[in-house]
Order: structure tokens, then sequence, then C-alpha cells
């Protein structure tokens, strides 16, 4: 498989970013491959296939208008056709107060198409609330979106440590 250097990935996150902060779809998705998959895992939501994405943007994206968005990015790296970051978010809710949340995103790249395949999010109690409420009560009734526990893998000890944890009992 091919695989896309730190170098190649950043432009491609940068333009995707800059888009989200004009509050542009269009643009934003012109950054996004053709077969997305987003995990939103504080809402236990998965965003499959483009028509879901788009949907997820338009409503996100509307919302975040009025929140004076200021981040400060706390750990950045890299690796297989991947980039993370973890950052501290600060912005207005809905009550008019100023807050900071905190989140993770693992973003994958298509190194073909050289595009965002997708992210995988994390985040805190008010990263949460701030999705919840722009993406409105009914987005899990969206096509392509549907529960991401619902997908997980049930996993057992052998699973975490495998033949060290077998071992270990058996001594």
């Amino acid at each position: 498989m091919q695989e896309l250097t730190r170098s190649e990935m950043e432009p491609i996150l940068f333009a995707h970013g800059m888009a989200e902060l004009k509050f542009d779809v269009e643009e934003t998705m012109q950054t996004v491959a053709a077969e997305p998959h987003y995990e939103i895992a504080y809402l236990d939501l998965a965003v499959d296939g483009w028509d879901a994405v788009v949907e997820m943007y338009r409503r996100l994206l509307a919302g975040n208008r009025t929140r004076d968005f200021q981040v400060k990015v706390r750990v950045d790296t890299a690796g297989k056709n991947t980039l993370m970051q973890e950052a501290y978010v600060s912005f207005n809710n809905l009550k008019g107060e100023r807050v900071t949340a905190i989140y993770l995103s693992v973003v994958e790249f298509d190194p073909v198409q050289r595009k965002l395949l997708g992210e995988r999010m994390y985040g805190d109690a008010a990263w949460g609330e701030l999705w919840r409420e722009n993406l409105g009560a009914d987005f899990a009734e969206v096509p392509g979106v549907s529960r991401l526990s619902d997908n997980m893998p049930a996993m057992g000890a052998e699973d975490t440590f495998g033949a060290t944890l077998e071992a270990s009992l058996d001594a």
C-alpha cells in the first residue's frame, strides 16, 4: 500500500481545516475522499458515505458560525497515512459562556486520492455537547449514520494480551 509522508498529509489537512473555518461545506468536501468514514466517539456515531458526511458538515459548520473558535494544539503527531492532533478549543456555548474543551482527532488519508478518508474523533463533555447541539437530535436517523458501538468487536483478555497473558496464567 502506498504511504503518504507527513509533509504530504499536512497541506491536505490544512486546506480541510481552512475550509471548515470558512464554514464552506463544498470546499471542505473537496478535501474528502469519495467513500469517507467518520467516527464520533463522544456521540457513539459512525458516519459513512459521501451524503452522510456532507450532511454532517452542513449541520456542524452552520452551528459553528457563532462559536468564535480558538484552538491551541497540545499534541501533533503522524503515523501511517494518519495525522493526530490533540488540542484545547475555546468557544462560546449556546448560553453565551466562553468554555474550553479538549478533543483528539485521528485523521486518516487515502494515499491514492490524496484526500481525507475520514476522522476518528474523541473529546470531553463540552466538546460532545457542542457537536450534539450542532448536529441535532435527529442526526442519528440520517442514512449512513449508525451507532459506532454496534460495529465494535467484543474482546476478551486474550485479545489484549494474547500469548503473554496465557503464558503468565499458566505459570
